[in-house]
């Protein structure tokens, strides 16, 4: 969906929607407010999506999460000021797990760090994203460093589950197997760019997609169908298993 649509609802204080919403409504999601955001809790039940995930595969969105990319000269600089881990030290293709902290100490967030050739992509939580813009803004001052918002241009999905890397890598033009933890690797797929990180939060082995906005229900609906086709179905889950699962 266009990125007004998304500004207009918080405008008028209703919750914002991924670019998924629908596909949730219609396989008949139970809905819930979550950080601002209107979320699927459950689809099947709670217990059904936990096993599924710790058996098979599932399938989140997380697109609620914020994303932001951080570019220019000074781009490195900035977030090694800010970040509690090494950024230099990172190699492209590299994300890292880190915090940001104020001056006192206090954490911010949790964020996630990726590297790429030209620029790095900072993942962190739906509930904090307006507050670490600022912060980012106002600590760029006097740095070469381009500060961009893509977390309306973008869906994210988390696929989580022991069954996630073998079924994944038949499906796209990747084999995953060889991808390392915490490490990402790009691709194209109906035309468009994708990003796909080994990560997750569940315990199980998985990855983090982020692809465009308006192709998230179209790619999602052709590993849902593709992946049954091969008797390893990927199943969607909700915010309630997503709690019980978390490690």
């Amino acid at each position: 969906m266009p990125n007004r649509d998304f500004r207009s609802w918080r405008g008028a204080g209703l919750m914002m929607r991924t670019p998924l919403h629908h596909y949730h409504v219609d396989a008949g999601a139970r809905m819930v407010e979550f950080a601002g955001w209107e979320m699927p809790l459950t689809y099947e039940g709670l217990i059904k999506e936990h096993h599924h995930t710790r058996n098979h595969a599932s399938f989140f969105d997380v697109s609620h999460m914020g994303r932001v990319e951080f570019r220019g000269a000074d781009a490195e600089k900035l977030l090694e000021r800010l970040n509690t881990r090494k950024i230099g030290s990172m190699q492209v293709g590299q994300s890292r797990y880190s915090h940001m902290c104020r001056e006192d100490g206090g954490i911010l967030d949790d964020v996630i760090v990726s590297r790429f050739e030209d620029h790095f992509l900072v993942v962190c939580n739906a509930s904090n994203r307006e507050k670490l813009l600022a912060w980012w803004n106002e600590h760029k001052s006097g740095l070469d460093v381009a500060i961009e918002d893509k977390t309306f241009e973008t869906a994210m999905v988390a696929i989580q589950g022991p069954e996630t890397i073998d079924t994944l890598s038949e499906l796209l033009p990747i084999d995953l197997r060889g991808l390392k933890r915490y490490h990402f690797t790009t691709g194209r797929v109906i035309g468009a760019d994708y990003f796909i990180a080994r990560s997750g939060y569940t315990g199980e082995d998985g990855v983090e997609i982020i692809l465009p906005a308006h192709l998230a229900t179209t790619a999602l609906n052709m590993l849902v169908t593709q992946s049954a086709d091969k008797g390893r179905p990927i199943k969607p889950a909700g915010l309630g298993a997503r709690d019980t699962l978390r490690t």
